[in-house]
């Protein structure tokens, strides 16, 4: 499998499809900072060839205007068509009116020579990533300014999806960095289907997703333009009140077939717990 498939498969999975729109131009929908639920995980196991290459954890938790989130991400090599990554990522930032602003972003490829920790850091003025070490290229051309303002990180793209998706979670288009490269998620909508996955059965929105390279590429990172030209699958659990989460994705490498499913889907709710809590308190008297 090449780098840019691979790249593309991670993008909707630890970057896991669409980060919203500039703070501007997204359609509202129900606000983080007025949900009930404020903690979400969801477990992936990635198929090639009908063995499991790929596993994902991600997770994220609210506390009124603030927020963290963490993924690991991990391959294990198949025929030379994956390489053994372990990727450990966190972010945290604020929830406003907005919804989610990521302010600092790391993460660090453990299973790589080089332990190269990556860094990102979100301010009104600039997005501005701290590599260790350093790349030896930032992509021809590199990204601009303006360029990576207005997007999200690979893992708060994940929260915005799952906890802001409104009514219309595929009608997107998502601007992502991830330190380096620049690159759009476009969403367009196939069907409201019966999803069955292990972690989920039920009712979501089935979406093609084209993958857009921006900036921040060099030529050994672009995938051939008939890649992107075919669209990837995702289908996105409907979990109610405008929140959804990716369950599956599918995608097709030299004509086989590599899916990504979702073993479990876990949200807490702030007030299911306060109600366990008074029960137990009530067990107690």
């Amino acid at each position: 499998m090449s780098k840019p498939t691979l790249t593309m498969l991670a993008a909707l999975i630890v970057s896991v499809a669409p980060a919203a729109q500039a703070a501007d131009d997204l359609a509202p929908g129900p606000s983080l900072a007025t949900q009930a639920t404020d903690g979400i995980r969801v477990l992936y196991n990635g198929y090639f060839l009908g063995f499991r290459v790929m596993k994902a954890d991600v997770r994220a938790t609210l506390d009124g205007d603030s927020y963290q989130s963490e993924a690991v991400f991990r391959t294990a090599g198949l025929a030379g068509m994956f390489k053994d990554s372990r990727i450990e990522a966190s972010v945290n930032g604020e929830v406003n009116g907005h919804g989610i602003e990521p302010g600092h972003y790391e993460h660090r490829n453990l299973a790589s020579s080089k332990n190269r920790l990556i860094q990102i850091d979100f301010t009104p003025d600039d997005v501005v990533p701290t590599i260790t070490p350093p790349f030896g290229s930032m992509g021809q051309p590199p990204a601009t300014h303006d360029e990576r303002m207005g997007t999200f990180d690979p893992v708060s793209a994940f929260l915005t999806i799952s906890l802001e998706g409104g009514d219309a979670p595929c009608e997107r288009t998502v601007p992502v960095f991830d330190s380096k490269q620049r690159y759009d998620l476009r969403l367009e909508p196939v069907a409201f289907e019966r999803i069955d996955v292990r972690g989920f059965d039920g009712e979501g929105w089935h979406c093609n997703v084209y993958y857009d390279p921006v900036s921040g590429f060099d030529p050994e990172d672009l995938a051939d333009p008939e890649d992107y030209a075919r669209p990837m699958q995702i289908w996105l659990a409907d979990l109610g009140d405008g929140r959804w989460a990716p369950v599956r994705v599918r995608a097709r490498v030299s004509g086989v077939p590599v899916s990504v499913e979702a073993k479990r889907v876990e949200l807490s709710d702030s007030d299911q717990r306060r109600r366990a809590e008074s029960d137990d308190d009530s067990d107690r008297g």
